[in-house]
């Protein structure tokens, strides 16, 4: 008996085996290879990953985005007396100078210091 597009049956069967068959010529069923392989990928995936992933998007919006915009102060951090540190850029350039200096303990001449740490 042939097939519709004349194919024998035998060659029908076998090709069909070979696409369906869940398992390979000569390979036998094994538990533990079976639950290796459903389990694989998750497995292989942290379980940080595996509950952020149950947490939808819109829980997040509110720490990536602020709600609200940042108060600024307009007062300095470190002598509230003084004006605000940062106000133009020379301020920020004689800030910067300043802590370097201190840093490096510099002195201004061999016998005179910026600093009276002796």
């Amino acid at each position: 008996m042939q097939a519709v597009n004349d194919l024998p049956i035998d060659e029908f069967n076998a090709m069909l085996d070979k696409e369906f068959s869940v398992f390979k010529q000569g390979e036998k069923y094994d538990y533990v290879k079976d639950l290796q392989d459903a389990y694989a990928e998750s497995l292989r995936t942290p379980l940080a990953r595996k509950i952020l992933r149950t947490v939808p998007d819109h829980a997040f919006w509110d720490i990536k985005k602020p709600l609200q915009e940042k108060d600024s102060l307009h007062m300095n951090g470190y002598n509230p007396a003084r004006a605000v540190a940062g106000s133009d850029f020379f301020d920020i350039r004689s800030n910067y100078k300043y802590f370097k200096a201190r840093e490096e303990l510099s002195n201004i001449a061999p016998s005179v210091s910026l600093f009276n740490f002796y």
